[in-house]
């Protein structure tokens, strides 16, 4: 019995044709009992694994049909609104009044002012170096992430390269310096960054938490030059994103509207380049409305869990990424819903 003939066993048991059926025909064909029946033994249990299989594909494919029908819906109503696409630069304000206004409403806050108080306020690229120490070796990742290879390092967490932080810093002030490479958000920056983090953790009573704690790996650090590009995703934590030196300019994309922003491939982020997005190949992504902001020195933005955003570094940019907002528990929450540790 050849391969065509296995072919033709497994897609009639697919469709619906009883093992009686099939025994029947073949042993009518010509076959021997025996070797149908060694034939249908094996067929049919993996048939019936692919129609199980198929089954359960269909209901998951129903209930994010009905998801995203849901999201389109309030999505929908919330343009309505006043605040849902649009923001207001304000003086950073009291932790209280962030929450209600802000962190429990998933509400993009612009703030100004938040350095004032920190000595972050007074970084410079050369005492950068000094506090870090410029023969410490630094990870560091892609400038350029739209190519398949580098998006996949990205997004995998892999480390890409590893070089002096001097080395690294001195190419910083020199648009022509063709480094295609930036420090990015990763355990081992998050560990040798350590000391910096005294300089910003407290920019105001009762933001953060973690300080000399488990938790104090969420406030990472992202250096990078003119023209870098993190792509479109969103984070599974809200986030207090704080610019310390540089220009960035932020596009923002509510989570509700993520039925128009393709991701099938990439987990978190998606398969759009927002800057020069392909209508044609994603036409839904067209119904999508982003904000765009740019931040500058001692100015933050809340950037609400499951917001896509889109950072392009205008000017050689030092930035942190805070993830441990003091409003538990929301880590231990995120660690149930996801399955994972973050």
């Amino acid at each position: 019995m050849d391969d065509d003939l296995r072919q033709w066993i497994a897609s009639k048991l697919h469709g619906g044709h009883t093992v009686d059926e099939l025994r029947l025909a073949l042993v009518e064909a010509g076959f021997s009992t025996k070797e149908v029946e060694r034939e249908l033994s094996f067929a049919a249990p993996y048939v019936s694994a692919i129609s199980q299989q198929a089954s359960t594909i269909t209901r998951l494919n129903k209930k994010l049909s009905f998801s995203h029908g849901l999201f389109k819906v309030l999505d929908r109503q919330l343009r309505h609104t006043q605040h849902y696409l649009g923001v207001q630069k304000i003086k950073l304000p009291p932790f209280g009044q962030f929450m209600d206004e802000y962190y429990y409403r998933n509400r993009i806050g612009h703030f100004t002012g938040v350095l004032d108080n920190c000595a972050a306020k007074h970084w410079t690229l050369q005492n950068m170096v000094e506090k870090v120490g410029a023969d410490t070796m630094v990870e560091v990742r892609p400038e350029k992430l739209y190519d398949g290879p580098s998006f996949a390092a990205y997004d995998t967490g892999e480390p890409e390269k590893w070089v002096r932080f001097g080395d690294y810093m001195g190419t910083l002030d020199n648009p022509e310096s063709g480094n295609e490479f930036y420090i990015a958000a990763s355990p081992y920056n998050s560990t040798i960054f350590s000391a910096l983090k005294k300089d910003i953790w407290n920019f105001s009573d009762g933001y953060l938490v973690g300080e000399d704690t488990d938790l104090d790996y969420q406030m990472v650090f992202f250096i990078g030059h003119q023209g870098a590009v993190t792509p479109l995703h969103y984070d599974l934590v809200n986030v207090f994103f704080i610019q310390v030196y540089g220009r960035k300019l932020v596009h923002l994309i509510p989570s509700l509207q993520t039925p128009y922003v393709s991701n099938d491939s990439r987990d978190r982020f998606s398969d759009i380049d927002l800057l020069n997005p392909n209508l044609e190949l994603y036409p839904e992504f067209a119904k999508t409305t982003a904000i765009e902001i740019e931040v500058g020195p001692g100015d933050a933005l809340f950037i609400p869990v499951g917001w896509w955003h889109h950072v392009t570094y205008l000017t050689a940019s030092i930035s942190a990424s805070c993830g441990n907002i003091n409003a538990d528990p929301h880590f231990r929450d995120y660690r149930n819903f996801f399955g994972r540790d973050l």
